[in-house]
């Protein structure tokens, strides 16, 4: 099952450990939403789907400790209106996960990330900046949720990657069976 990559947690301590100094009210709120990641990822881990909008209330805090991270070098937009339906735990992010370490996040190169519902996907696109070195794996990625997507619906994961972007629909599923 899907686990936040090690490195996220490194990160994600030594962004807290600065903050600490600079921003107290700031490092309160990172805490918390850490705290929240970390109580979504083991509330879902054995679960084979969750409702969307509780995914999407995961992602908007794992996003938030992002943007604390990058600042304005990473922009990240969610347009979901109808929040019916299910999806694979932690699929969400660990698309998003693949978009912040493959590509470059930098205020000259900023990092655009798109979040929304296309029918009976979710689709999440990013622009393409490619890294030249990429953090070890954790193993878990594309072909991983696409697998789990083929056990549980009869639509396929969708990828696509054209010069500019880089784009993955994951499937919702309409109801628990």
């Amino acid at each position: 099952k899907s686990q936040v990559n090690p490195h996220f947690l490194f990160n994600s301590l030594s962004v807290l450990s600065s903050l600490v100094d600079t921003d107290t009210a700031k490092a309160k709120q990172f805490i918390q939403q850490f705290s929240d990641i970390y109580r979504y990822v083991l509330d879902q881990k054995d679960k084979e789907l969750v409702a969307l909008d509780e995914e999407i209330r995961f992602v908007k805090s794992y996003i938030n400790l992002h943007e604390m991270r990058h600042g304005n070098s990473l922009r990240i937009s969610i347009d979901i209106k109808d929040f019916s339906g299910f999806i694979i735990p932690l699929s969400i992010q660990t698309l998003l996960e693949n978009c912040f370490k493959h590509n470059i996040i930098s205020e000259e190169k900023p990092l655009t990330v798109k979040l929304w519902r296309d029918n009976d996907f979710i689709v999440v696109q990013n622009n393409l900046q490619k890294r030249r070195v990429i953090h070890d794996s954790n193993g878990i990625g594309l072909e991983t949720i696409s697998k789990r997507y083929e056990y549980i619906s009869q639509h396929p994961m969708e990828i696509v990657q054209d010069e500019n972007h880089f784009t993955v629909k994951v499937p919702i599923i309409k109801s628990i069976s």
